[in-house]
Parts: structure tokens; C-alpha cells; sequence
């Protein structure tokens, strides 16, 4: 802490940004001539992004409608002057990678961990996990990518195990990658339809508007599947059609039944912004809040003289 606190303290920061709700965040809100600012790292409709942790922030900012509302309506006594919609400023700057995929359709399976609780716990690695990649590696008309959460099997020695035997399998296919090392982001253009679990990577592939399907692994007992907007958007793989993955995929990529839905949705998650638009906003209102500091430390410095 010492050492965080000299390093404010000859730097002077006006505004700190957040991009979790690690604890030692709470160490660094100690820092008083500051406006701290939570912005997350992508959002989802995973509870932890509406978590109570925010009220020790000045300002959270979110995505769009979305956001907002998951705030407001999970929360208890919070401020909604403090929430911000920015958009997603990171999606001005794609760099879209290059593969050769030997012209087959790309399939992209991005699942997330088994984090540390009950309810936030998402993965389908040990449900649906071997299934999908049997089947898409069988399959010459598709080229198939493997983006895992850096952190899968860090908590559950199942979910690890399948997770290696599914790297296995890739390993030895030449028309299937695992990729570990680029923002997913960068992959989505060239993907043609998407396999999901609940998350902000899911959340971010609104953007392209391109079918996908989200795992449903939901237990009713610690998720409100009922507040799933992005549900709306897509359709689940379940343990029944899970067994006919392959006619799933050729469906939605074929036919897109959710297109016509998902442009709504992606105004409600990703907020209502052209190219740069969505930069712009989070540069003006970090100004902004850094414009209401110096006017408030400049007030708290004269009644401090006077």
C-alpha cells in the first residue's frame, strides 16, 4: 500500500481507472484527490457485472441500455448519476488477424472458466465441451477455433482434464487452432458462427452480427435466466440438440433464424454508436469527470486555507 500511495502521491492522478473489482482495488480508493472510475473488462449479463462492489467507485461506466438497467434494477440505493454509457470504445480498434482456413466456414467455440462461486459459474467445457469439438472436427466443411478463458480449469480438475483432451484432439487436425494469444475481437471477422457460454467476449461478438448460439448450462437456483436479454438475440445449446450440433451449425449459418432480432439486441448491449463514435464518448466523459475533480479539489483546497 506505502508504495501505491507514494507512486499517487508524486504523480498526482486525477482520474484512476478500474477495469475489475479486484480486492486491492479497495486499497487504492484510499487515494482522495482522485475520481475513481469502474469500467469493467467487457460486460455480460454474469452477476458480476452488476455487483454491490461499484458503490465504492465515483463513476461506472457501462456499455448501454443494458448495463444501465442491470444496475439499477439489482442494486440497492444506487446513485444512477454515477452510471455513464460509453459504448464499447474498444471495438473502434479491430485488427482482424489473418488464417488461412483453407475456404471452409470458421466455427468458433469461446468458453469461459468455472470461476470461483455457484453463480458464477458458466462453463460448458464438462457438459458440452468434447461433443463440440468431436463434431466440428469431423466435419470438412468447417474450420474450427478453440479460444478458451485463460483461467479455464484453474478451480475444477474435470473441467482441466477435458479442457487437455480437447487440446489434444485440435492439436492434431490441421483444419482446427487453438488461439490463446490475440483479443478475440480480432477473430471475429473472419468467423462465420460462434459457440458461446455466458460472457462479455459473447456480449463484444454483437458487433458483427453473426449468428452464434449461447450454452445454456443455467441453474435456476442462483441464475435469473429470465433477465437474459441477449436470449432474445439467440438460440441455446441444450443436451438435446447438442446431439445434432452439426445440423445446428448448417442452420444458422445457412438460414440465420435471429437475425432479425439481433440488431435490437445489439443496441441494447453495445449502445447506438457508428465507427469512433463509441471512442469519442468515453475520451469526452473521462474529460469531463477530470474537469469536476479539479473543480472539487480546488473547492475542498480553498476551504481547507480559508
Amino acid at each position: 500500500i506505502n508504495d501505491m500511495l507514494s507512486f499517487y502521491e508524486t504523480t498526482h492522478p486525477k482520474v484512476i481507472i478500474y477495469i475489475n473489482n479486484g480486492f486491492k482495488n479497495f486499497q487504492s480508493l484510499i487515494y482522495e484527490d482522485a475520481l475513481h472510475i469502474h469500467i469493467n473488462h467487457g460486460e455480460s449479463d454474469k452477476s458480476s457485472d452488476h455487483s454491490n462492489q461499484v458503490k465504492g467507485y465515483d463513476y461506472i461506466f457501462v456499455h448501454g441500455p443494458n448495463g444501465y438497467d442491470n444496475y439499477m434494477k439489482y442494486l440497492i440505493k444506487l446513485d444512477p448519476n454515477q452510471l455513464v454509457q460509453t459504448g464499447r470504445p474498444q471495438l473502434d480498434f479491430i485488427k482482424p488477424i489473418k488464417l488461412d482456413t483453407f475456404g471452409r466456414k470458421v466455427v468458433i467455440y469461446a468458453p469461459t472458466w468455472e470461476a470461483t462461486h455457484r453463480s458464477m459459474r458458466y462453463t460448458s467445457v464438462d457438459i458440452y465441451g468434447e461433443q463440440i469439438v468431436d463434431a466440428l472436427l469431423s466435419d470438412e466443411r468447417y474450420y474450427f477455433i478453440y479460444k478458451p478463458h485463460p483461467n479455464l480449469g484453474a478451480n475444477d480438475k474435470k473441467v482441466l482434464a477435458i479442457h487437455q483432451a480437447m487440446l489434444e484432439k485440435i492439436k492434431n487436425d490441421p483444419y482446427a487452432i487453438t488461439i490463446t494469444d490475440t483479443d478475440v475481437n480480432n477473430i471475429y471477422p473472419i468467423v462465420d458462427f460462434a459457440i458461446f457460454d455466458m460472457s462479455s467476449i459473447m456480449t463484444d461478438y454483437l458487433n458483427v452480427d453473426k449468428p452464434f448460439i449461447l450454452a445454456d448450462v443455467f441453474d435456476p437456483l442462483v441464475h435469473k435466466v429470465d433477465d437474459y436479454n441477449v436470449l432474445k438475440g439467440c438460440n441455446r445449446l441444450t443436451l438435446e440438440n447438442v446431439e445434432n450440433l452439426l445440423d445446428v451449425v448448417t442452420d444458422e449459418i445457412d438460414n440465420d433464424p435471429m437475425k432479425a432480432h439481433r440488431e435490437e439486441i445489439k443496441r441494447v448491449y453495445l449502445g447506438d454508436y457508428k465507427q469512433g463514435e463509441s471512442i469519442k464518448k468515453f475520451i469526452d466523459s473521462v474529460s469531463n469527470i477530470i474537469a469536476q475533480r479539479d473543480r472539487e479539489v480546488a473547492q475542498k483546497d480553498s476551504e481547507v486555507v480559508s
